[in-house]
């Protein structure tokens, strides 16, 4: 990859990153960007090029309108080697921002693909013009020679995203660019933008581009957050297989399939409060240290106003009772709306049922784990987890 020694500088940077309301919004940050990337170098200077010869002088003259008036540091680099592509890139930076510069830049890039300075300079002029599907393009171009740089700079983008024409925008300019899209909607997220926003950007979207399981998680999460619980199941669950589409409120009550990301799939954690991981036999295995209290197995479901039940399957391990509890608690405000402690008793499987109520007019999303509690002895909890079942009223 050559982005070094020889990419534009970052004055050429900021006065092509001046013209559209967005792109212009991220203009010194980008080129605060670029200098600290290291992509920053001296002006091309065309004086060191090699590579050219005379046959490529009319080129030139054709691509500029210079004729004769090429500068004649750009014909001594033409006379002496015939294939580099630092004076098309040395005569089209002279000219930013003009247009002009346009076709020097591409054919400068043309020649060598890896060169990141021609493709900052046409995301300068593309910034400068308002055209935004050329932004992409280039962002694409620099994602490909540096993935960090290119993310970077796709989630400055996102991240500058402020009015519903924007999102409109820049969504339809995604098109064709995937790989643009989880590190764009990563940035979008880090700025907490009203819902209308976030569905305006997201309704915006081409299905395609949530195809990618990151920029379909940033989704979701994006709309969890906003609260529209529905449409974040309807998208979380278009990214599953046909066959994998849960028949009940709880996906995969039995633990088969731990895969599904969360929020609507099992979420396991590993900290101090304890740990859940696979079961070798069946399920899942907890394991509670009693230091801290926090959640060990989680699952977002939308169940509708109501009375349900919670039907948890367990083994006991070990330890103290109690430490683990079975909760049932709002998303929206963290309510609990029925906990209930996990006993040791007899050896083998046990079953403890947990009746609880969705009001009516808040509570659209609830979660429903097994959380770990601080204990005075710090004394831990081990079980194995079978089932955890909703049954009641039909799902939303």
């Amino acid at each position: 990859m050559r982005l070094v020694g020889g990419p534009i500088e970052p004055r050429h940077i900021r006065a092509g990153l001046t013209g559209a309301a967005l792109i212009g919004a991220v203009a010194l940050t980008m080129a605060a960007d670029v200098v600290a990337s290291g992509l920053a170098g001296p002006a091309p200077d065309s004086r060191r090029a090699s590579g050219f010869g005379p046959a490529d002088l009319g080129r030139l003259r054709a691509l500029t309108g210079l004729d004769g008036a090429a500068p004649a540091t750009v014909r001594a680099a033409l006379a002496s080697a015939p294939l580099a592509w630092e004076p098309f890139y040395a005569a089209g930076a002279a000219l930013l921002p003009r247009p002009e510069a346009a076709p020097l830049l591409q054919e400068a890039a043309r020649r060598d693909p890896h060169a990141g300075g021609p493709h900052l300079a046409l995301l300068g002029l593309a910034a400068d013009r308002g055209g935004m599907t050329q932004v992409m393009v280039q962002l694409s171009a620099l994602q490909r020679l540096d993935g960090v740089f290119g993310d970077g700079l796709a989630a400055k983008l996102g991240a500058h995203v402020a009015r519903a024409a924007d999102a409109t925008q820049a969504a339809a300019a995604l098109s064709g660019h995937p790989a643009l899209v989880a590190p764009f909607l990563d940035g979008f997220a880090r700025t907490q933008r009203p819902a209308a926003l976030v569905l305006a950007l997201v309704d915006a979207l081409p299905a395609a581009a949530l195809d990618d399981p990151r920029a379909r998680a940033s989704a979701v999460a994006e709309m969890v957050r906003i609260g529209a619980y529905a449409r974040a199941r309807a998208l979380w669950l278009g990214g599953l297989r046909a066959t994998a589409r849960p028949q009940g409120p709880v996906y995969s009550p039995d633990f088969a399939d731990l895969t599904a990301p969360p929020p609507f799939g099992w979420a396991l954690q590993a900290s101090d409060a304890g740990v859940a991981e696979r079961d070798r036999a069946r399920g899942l295995a907890l394991t509670a240290y009693g230091r801290v209290a926090g959640p060990l197995v989680s699952q977002l479901v939308t169940a509708m106003p109501g009375r349900w039940r919670l039907q948890l399957v367990y083994a006991p391990q070990g330890g103290a009772a109690g430490v683990l509890r079975l909760r049932a608690r709002c998303a929206d405000d963290g309510a609990v709306l029925a906990e209930r402690a996990l006993d040791n008793g007899m050896a083998g499987p046990q079953r403890l049922d947990l009746p609880f109520v969705v009001p009516t007019g808040h509570c659209a999303a609830q979660t429903l784990e097994i959380a770990a509690q601080a204990t005075d002895d710090a004394r831990g909890q081990a079980v194995q987890v079978r089932q955890l079942r909703l049954s009641g009223p039909a799902p939303r």
